[in-house]
């Protein structure tokens, strides 16, 4: 989201401008900055998507001009390798980065070449002066008023300006403003030509623009959300990104007290997904049985695959349970050994199969949880020491009433620990795994909270990780 602000003259001083730019800062809470232009300022909220780094944080400059822009860049990378090429250098992954060499290289015509949403602000020091422009639908929003001194203001939020300019205005879509003119550069309402296509072309020819459309906007450093409503737009847009990601996506619904016809229908899919889980059970069942018959080394390969087929249905339907506020849980207390053993059992095609040694100590602890909820989460931790440890070992054992499970495998980059037990979050490890969905580990962390435990990771990058569940339960009884 973000928040921009330019004010063309200095009639307020920055204490005087802060307040209003305060008030917008739910669309950038991150981080905030005012800078001074020889003639006014230039003011960033920032929300970070693309560049998390302070380095990506705006405005940008370069050899005086600057820009705030509220949007986002499609294929700035290709963008930015050519501009590499013509000698420019870049600080961050900011897609926003590359608006400054682009105005150096075509001037005002470069908001006729953006592929982008975008609201942005640019102060242009050869002219000591503001560029402001908004995207050709005007998807993001600009407003634009003339203070006390009749100088031009430009903001995110007509909010920003209240008390501040006397009219407020909506910036044009499609428009920039330059020289104290507003100019349209785009024009999508003007047909130019009728397209004469057949019916199956047109109707191919509108399938592949738009799932070029969501690709392109799933570019992003920060994790991905959609808003699924259980209507055909977004029920469209999340089937697609699902695809083009390859793994399990983040969404969510809204709905109102009364009347929540799209959270029925959210429901209404989450209901189709569990009936289709256990209906798949069968067939994998039944292939397991015939693959048992198979000795050979390609139906040994099958079994393998097989078995991961059904641990991720597992996930989804466990997935699904802890979404739906389940509450099938059997709470007693029962020796820990026999469902360590269990799990790794049930694990032991994959550790042979990745040469990963497991020394898997003998315990006495009794714990007071549910067997088959926990179970869930030492077979997810036993499978990403596997899948990341390969050649390697894995160690299960036990120190009080915490549970430990150490390997020596690939571990987790610093950056990405606070963040692995966020639903869907992969990071530098899932991504090099395209098998990789973020789901587990957030489903360990629900289930351990639900359970009165903990669990948590240690890890260093090329000398193995650790997971550390505690099953303590003091604030239970068992009668």
């Amino acid at each position: 989201m973000c928040t921009i602000m330019g004010f063309s003259k200095k009639t307020l001083t920055r204490q005087e401008i802060t307040p209003f730019l305060e008030r917008t800062v739910s669309r950038g809470p991150d981080m905030s900055r005012i800078i001074e232009t020889p003639s006014g300022w230039l003011c960033f909220q920032r929300l970070a998507i693309m560049g998390l780094t302070e380095a990506g944080m705006q405005p940008f400059s370069l050899d005086g001009d600057m820009v705030a822009c509220n949007g986002e860049i499609y294929g700035f990378r290709p963008l930015k390798r050519q501009l590499e090429e013509r000698g420019y250098r870049f600080h961050s992954g900011s897609d926003c980065e590359v608006l400054l060499p682009l105005f150096r290289e075509y001037g005002l015509e470069m908001f006729s070449r953006l592929d982008a949403e975008f609201a942005l602000v640019l102060y242009d020091a050869s002219a000591d002066s503001l560029i402001a422009a908004r995207d050709p639908i005007g998807i993001r929003p600009l407003f634009y008023g003339y203070d006390r001194a009749g100088a031009i203001v430009f903001a995110s939020e007509a909010k920003n300006l209240v008390g501040l300019c006397q009219e407020i205005r909506p910036f044009p879509p499609g428009h920039y403003y330059a020289c104290g003119e507003f100019v349209r550069y785009a024009d999508l309402t003007t047909v130019q030509s009728y397209c004469k296509d057949d019916l199956e072309t047109v109707c191919r020819g509108i399938r592949n623009r738009l799932i070029a459309a969501v690709d392109k906007r799933l570019d992003a450093d920060a994790p991905v959300g959609f808003l699924l409503s259980g209507g055909l737009d977004s029920s469209l847009v999340c089937a697609i990104s699902s695809i083009v990601l390859g793994k399990h996506i983040r969404t969510f619904a809204i709905g109102m007290d009364k009347d929540a016809i799209d959270l029925k229908y959210a429901r209404e899919a989450a209901d189709y997904y569990t009936m289709w889980v256990h209906q798949i059970k069968t067939p994998i069942a039944a292939m397991g049985l015939m693959l048992q018959e198979d000795p050979s080394q390609r139906g040994r390969e099958l079994e393998a695959e097989l078995f991961r087929v059904e641990r991720y249905v597992e996930l989804v339907l466990s997935y699904l349970r802890l979404g739906g506020g389940a509450t099938d849980y059997l709470i007693r207390e029962q020796p820990l050994d026999p469902i360590l053993r269990q799990a790794a059992r049930r694990y032991a095609p994959l550790f042979i199969r990745g040469k990963v040694s497991l020394e898997l100590r003998e315990t006495e602890l009794r714990v007071l949880t549910d067997e088959k909820w926990l179970q869930l989460v030492v077979e997810q931790v036993l499978s990403n020491a596997v899948k990341y440890t390969p050649g390697g070992r894995v160690t299960v054992w036990t120190e009080g009433s915490w549970l430990m499970v150490e390997d020596n495998g690939v571990g987790v980059a610093p950056e990405d620990l606070p963040r692995i037990f966020d639903r869907g979050f992969t990071g530098c490890n899932g991504r090099m795994d395209k098998r990789a969905t973020g789901i587990g580990l957030y489903l360990c962390r629900q289930i351990c909270r639900r359970l009165g435990h903990t669990i948590a990771v240690d890890s260093e990058p090329g000398r193995g990780t650790r997971v550390t569940i505690g099953l303590a339960r003091p604030y239970l009884e068992v009668e």
